[in-house]
């Protein structure tokens, strides 16, 4: 603890000193702005305290959300879970598709201004075709067929 202080006190003086020697005066934005790089270095410093404090905080929370008799999730029928995960599947297959399209549209705006846009055309195209090939396969393996009208 003592290591951390001294090097917040060494970091923020030497910072100090190159502030004081930038500004002629003493004014309150100078010692708002001491304040704030003092405020920062400490922010530095605890920052992998609080991040670890919160990886813990963000792995307990699964187990937390668990009740003794299986919680919500596992405690029902064996078909829930696998419901669950298709249905991310196909609004994840949905999320590429859009986002292929803003890829796109982003290529076509860069294309308006003369600047590179094919990188953008083939990663919204790809995007597109993977989102759309998904939510197809999942149609078909749902048990949906697709109907074809030949009476034209």
């Amino acid at each position: 603890m003592k290591f951390t202080r001294d090097n917040i006190n060494r970091r923020a003086s030497s910072a100090f000193e190159m502030l004081e020697a930038n500004s002629d005066d003493k004014s309150h934005l100078t010692s708002f702005g001491k304040r704030t790089i003092f405020a920062a270095f400490v922010i530095d410093a605890i920052e992998p305290v609080l991040s670890a404090i919160a990886i813990m905080l963000v792995a307990s929370v699964s187990a937390m959300a668990q009740t003794t008799g299986g919680g919500s999730i596992f405690g029902q029928d064996q078909s829930m879970v696998p419901n669950a995960i298709r249905q991310t599947v196909i609004f994840m297959s949905g999320i590429a598709f859009l986002v292929g399209a803003g890829a796109c549209i982003w290529g076509a705006f860069n294309y308006t201004r003369r600047q590179e846009c094919m990188n953008q055309f083939i990663g919204g195209g790809m995007l597109m075709t993977i989102g759309g090939i998904i939510a197809l396969i999942s149609y078909l393996s749902g048990g949906r067929a697709v109907n074809v009208n030949r009476d034209l």
